[in-house]
């Protein structure tokens, strides 16, 4: 049931990311003032999350008329928050005042960062019908140019790599009306890279033949990458919640490649499109590496026309370790990847939340997925499960169109240190870009700033919103997420103080010295409104 009824899990991870989003910045519009916090609404939308979080509406193991209600009530909670997001950043960015345009054409963008720790990365603008007749260049509020590239899409988007967007805060850039840049000719060779990784996808197969960790010098897989594996799936009672321990003796034909094309060559960002028949069903993945980004993800869409069959995606590779390591709800589990007890023997199938990741100390792999959950490791193996088709109790899951993605992340020492947790949510939460209507105004306001800024440690934020009692209180809760003791810091601006520490109902607890975070440890806060004189 990790990967049963796709479209349940797709639908609670986005509800989760965008309900924490609607949240933090409907709760930072409040304290500086712009609009009244949305507690009615947020509280009716995580409602909805919460019941079709129940068990068997999630794990997909309903019968059809269920998934009817529940993907309608799925579908309201993502228009609330979607609402609520887009109002909240649309104040926090019209309250920052603009300095004077570089051009008297220019656009300013305001590019928002939900997670707390900065981020340099590419960011997607979609541009309006109004702009989207004219190339533009980016620069930043400094005038430094960016890397930009138009993105090759039937709806028109920019692609723009920003570096340092502050912890929970924002950045300012500009588009300015430029000439059509001159397109790089696609490679003959299938091969993406950028100064992290070198990519080489197979010509026979559409696997990746090759990923070269450029920093440690080293081959990521032993064998082909990203190899599509289908076995026959059947014979359980309980088919819709369990694979069959035996699955693994019932491997079905290859997935046979079918074409191979660039989509882009550019700059800021490559993708390869990989095209993929078994029997009935068609597997589409573009192979994206964007610029100055460690990972290389698959952007997949699938037609799955198949009954009782498991589709894994399988990464052999050539680091080895005795345990493999999932992400858990506010935290990470270590399990054997060569189990010996009955127990361990039993779980030939474990779940994950974003990442999974095998490494020995020196390096190691991370799998980060957006809604994928199903994973099985051996000492030297990862693989995800993509699909499952089960025909009880609803006969019809999971077959036809559908889309997902994840990344294959190379990296030196070990995941704690590799910030895998960060990396894994970056794949999940882009930054959020909101074009503005210039106005004049101040010169003297910051270009970009950190609304909350907690330190560079293993923390993670995992909610800010106004207390259940008080409209004059907030919540700030967080994980400590590396299993390392560390220290909390709360600075940032805005103007706030901590009142005393609470527990998940959010009611005092007793608990000094919130300055220091146990490794795992959960941690909420309540904060009070410093006055602004």
């Amino acid at each position: 049931c990790y990967t049963t009824h796709g479209d349940q899990k797709q639908y609670n991870r986005r509800c989760e990311d965008l309900l924490f989003q609607a949240e933090l910045f409907a709760a930072i519009a409040a304290i500086y003032g712009l609009q009244p916090y949305p507690a009615t609404e947020l509280e009716t939308a995580w409602k909805l999350v919460l019941f079709n979080q129940f068990h068997d509406i999630l794990p997909g193991s309903s019968i059809p008329e269920v998934f009817e209600q529940a993907n309608a009530e799925w579908q309201a909670a993502l228009e609330m928050g979607d609402r609520i997001l887009q109002i909240s950043l649309q104040a926090l960015a019209e309250h920052c005042a603009l300095p004077s345009p570089p051009h008297p054409d220019a656009v300013p963008v305001v590019l928002f960062n939900p997670l707390n720790w900065e981020r340099s990365e590419v960011v997607a603008i979609a541009l309006p019908p109004a702009l989207a007749q004219t190339f533009w260049q980016a620069q930043d509020a400094e005038g430094q140019t960016l890397p930009t590239q138009l993105e090759q899409t039937d709806s028109p988007s920019l692609l723009v790599y920003v570096p340092a967007i502050p912890s929970v805060g924002y950045r300012l850039i500009w588009l300015i009306s430029a000439e059509v840049a001159p397109s790089s000719p696609a490679p003959v060779e299938w091969i993406l890279e950028n100064t992290h990784l070198q990519a080489t996808i197979d010509p026979v197969t559409g696997g990746i033949a090759s990923l070269i960790h450029k920093a440690t010098g080293t081959e990521t897989f032993q064998g082909c990458g990203n190899q599509l594996q289908v076995f026959k799936d059947e014979g359980q009672y309980w088919d819709a919640w369990n694979i069959a321990p035996d699955y693994q003796d019932h491997p079905l034909d290859a997935f046979v490649l079918k074409s191979m094309s660039w989509v882009e060559y550019g700059s800021v960002r490559q993708t390869l499109r990989v095209v993929r028949g078994f029997n009935q069903s068609t597997i589409v993945q573009d192979y994206r590496l964007e610029v100055n980004s460690p990972v290389l993800a698959v952007h997949t869409e699938v037609d799955w026309q198949e009954t009782q069959v498991v589709l894994k995606a399988a990464f052999p590779l050539t680091v080895a370790a005795a345990e493999a390591t999932y992400e858990i709800p506010f935290g990470a589990i270590a399990r054997s990847t060569t189990p010996a007890t009955p127990q361990d023997q039993a779980k030939w199938e474990v779940p994950a939340l974003r990442w999974a990741d095998l490494s020995d100390g020196d390096r190691g792999v991370s799998i980060l997925t957006d809604y994928k959950h199903g994973f099985d490791a051996r000492p030297n193996q990862l693989r995800l499960t993509l699909l499952k088709a089960p025909v009880w109790p609803d006969p019809g899951c999971d077959r036809g169109l559908q889309t997902f993605s994840y990344a294959i992340y190379p990296h030196a020492h070990s995941w704690q240190q590799a910030k895998t947790v960060r990396a894994a949510r970056n794949f999940n939460l882009p930054i959020r870009p909101c074009l503005m209507s210039f106005s004049a105004s101040s010169e003297s306001n910051q270009s970009s700033a950190s609304f909350l800024n907690l330190g560079d440690t293993g923390f993670v934020l995992s909610a800010f919103k106004q207390a259940e009692g008080s409209a004059e209180q907030y919540i700030l809760r967080g994980y400590e997420s590396t299993g390392l003791k560390t220290s909390l810091k709360l600075q940032g601006s805005m103007p706030m103080e901590v009142t005393e520490q609470v527990n998940l109902l959010e009611a005092p607890c007793g608990t000094q010295g919130w300055h220091e975070v146990d490794p795992w440890q959960i941690v909420s806060l309540a904060v009070s409104i410093i006055p602004v004189l």
